[in-house]
């Protein structure tokens, strides 16, 4: 269901519905801006466990993106 035919949707769905589709979109634009952040945080280096850990959950934040914005904008 896309949103041009949110007016067909009945209201309470219509809200679930706008949010499921912000959600994705938030997720699609993060899964695209994310290997930005971490090139520059593997060419800065990181020296100690703690942002080893950080770049681990950030390779996990992103591949959640991915997956979640991943029908953003198919018909």
């Amino acid at each position: 269901m896309t949103l041009t035919l949110l007016h067909e949707v009945e209201p309470g769905k219509r809200a679930a519905l706008f949010f499921f589709h912000a959600v994705q979109m938030i997720a699609f634009w993060l899964a695209v801006v994310l290997p930005l952040i971490h090139v520059g945080y593997i060419l800065t280096g990181f020296d100690t466990v703690h942002e080893t850990a950080l770049l681990f959950g950030l390779f996990g934040l992103n591949i959640l993106a991915l997956v979640v914005g991943h029908g953003y904008k198919q018909p």
